[in-house]
């Protein structure tokens, strides 16, 4: 079966995107890592040709060999045919520099780039954004060297005899029965998640060190383009417990983002994040078994009828599909995407640049589709 070619949305902001590809070295428990990323950020105008959807053909291949995928075989070939709104190496824009930077993790199995949208509208508008591939957690990261690693299927492996010994150990087989106790517990046992968030966390605060040596070297495309007193995170599954674990970590987080992921190591059940946080998701049951219900920095975006895969690209480039297949999907696609976008651009305008702008506008806007539920100071 062959599909239409998919069509992301265009950025919303005044400038184009350019971006470049690169690594860094990051020191761990079991030696030095190599640790991919691309950077998004404000060009000049540009007159090339914009990148593909996937940087290497032989991802797609790398994708399929995954189960996780393999039902999205003709779509994936239709999204290897597509065009993004990004541009290599394009000369980085002198207005308003320096920008703000924001640091991106994708989810599990996925890769660096399955949030491009809201990369590209980021960077649109004015940020930095450096999307992080997390070698042996994606199912592709290119080195370096040109050569890529895929998934490491030791800790798929690990993570399902996890998975399978919690279940035992309380005496059930369907995961949508877990009770908030017994999801706090899955939480705090279920130790090769939780080994994978410290490590993206390590990867995380060894990028904030990169980034303030680039804008400090003059060799650097973006010598003295980037604002370094904090940063801002955000991540989808996985990369969104990532990016709020690594706020209880390193200080130079400003304001943190988890797009629908469970919150593994059960830091934020010990503790309140101290900077704003938002978690996006599609229901609030499971929220109180993740965090303290009474987090002054936390705030809940509640998108119900929604899914996991809407909080990704999967959001508009899958939305029909998904929907075929999910018969509990109530809501386009497409809106969730656009509603990720405005919650992101509002909440990174405020907490990184000091705006006035408010989430409460963004939930008016889509009072119909989203329920925001703010910190318990905030609510007064």
């Amino acid at each position: 079966m062959t599909l239409l070619v998919p069509r992301l949305p265009e950025p919303s902001g005044s400038y184009a995107v350019g971006f470049y590809d690169g690594t860094f070295a990051c020191d761990g428990p079991q030696g030095s890592e190599e640790i991919a990323f691309r950077c998004f950020y404000p060009a000049r105008q540009i007159t090339d040709a914009p990148a593909p959807y996937y940087p290497d053909p032989q991802m797609v291949e790398m994708q399929l060999a995954m189960p996780l995928y393999q039902s999205f075989e003709p779509l994936l070939g239709a999204i290897a045919e597509m065009s993004t709104h990004s541009y290599a190496n394009a000369l980085v824009a002198e207005q308003d520099a320096p920008f703000p930077v924001v640091v991106y993790s994708h989810g599990y199995m996925s890769f660096h780039l399955s949030n491009l949208i809201q990369q590209e509208e980021l960077a649109s508008r004015g940020y930095v954004v450096f999307a992080l591939s997390h070698p042996g957690d994606a199912f592709c990261t290119i080195l370096g060297d040109g050569s890529k690693a895929g998934i490491n299927n030791e800790t798929i492996a690990r993570a399902t005899e996890d998975n399978i010994r919690y279940m035992q150990k309380i005496g059930k087989t369907d995961p949508g029965s877990l009770t908030l106790d017994e999801i706090s517990g899955y939480l705090r046992e279920c130790h090769t998640m939780t080994e994978r968030v410290e490590a993206w966390a390590r990867h995380t605060i060894a990028a904030f060190d990169e980034i303030e040596r680039m804008t400090s070297d003059p060799q650097s495309l973006l010598y003295q383009r980037l604002h370094t007193q904090g940063f801002g995170l955000f991540g989808h599954s996985l990369g969104g417990s990532s990016s709020l674990h690594t706020a209880l970590l390193d200080p130079r987080v400003l304001a943190a983002v988890n797009l629908d992921g469970w919150q593994y190591g059960a830091g934020l059940l010990d503790r309140h994040i101290p900077v704003p946080g938002l978690v996006i998701s599609t229901s609030d049951t499971h929220l109180p078994g993740n965090f303290q219900t009474d987090d002054p920095n936390l705030t809940h975006a509640i998108i119900a009828g929604s899914t996991h895969w809407f909080f990704c690209d999967m959001a508009v480039v899958a939305n029909e599909v998904l929907k075929a297949v999910e018969p509990a999907i109530s809501i386009d696609g497409p809106v969730v995407s656009r509603l990720t976008t405005d919650l992101l651009n509002a909440f990174f305008d405020q907490h990184l640049r000091g705006n006035a702008t408010s989430l409460k506008t963004v939930a008016s806007k889509y009072a119909d589709e989203m329920q925001l539920k703010l910190p318990p100071l905030q609510t007064k």
